[in-house]
């Protein structure tokens, strides 16, 4: 199986890390929706992710995202009504529903010193 990376170059297909197929089974437990696709991305400190909601079609009805290295604060916002989630490193967000449609989601960026 060939991957198609960001860049518009095809990658070989590696086969799934057993810490990953094990993540993918908890997700499971909690949505009971099979996990279809894994993009993983890599931030330095204090990179940020402008306010967002994953496009539907590509990303189906549940978005679950681990925070591997570090600790980091969502921030979720609709309309006027802004609050944020500190995840500590190595949890577990899932998003559904409502969660997942009418709240756009970012990660401030910060100044590193």
């Amino acid at each position: 199986m060939e991957v198609l990376n960001f860049s518009g170059k095809t990658d070989t297909w590696h086969p799934i890390p057993e810490e990953i197929e094990n993540l993918r089974s908890k997700i499971f437990e909690k949505t009971f929706e099979k996990v279809d696709q894994i993009t993983a991305n890599i931030y330095k400190s204090g990179d940020g992710i402008p306010p967002h909601v994953d496009n539907p079609y590509s990303f189906g009805s549940t978005i679950s995202s681990v925070s591997l290295l570090s600790n980091v604060l969502f921030q979720f916002k609709r309309g006027n009504n802004i609050f944020e989630k500190y995840l500590k490193r190595k949890s577990l967000l899932i998003m559904t529903g409502e969660s997942r449609y009418s709240y756009g989601m970012s990660i401030r960026q910060f100044e590193k010193f």
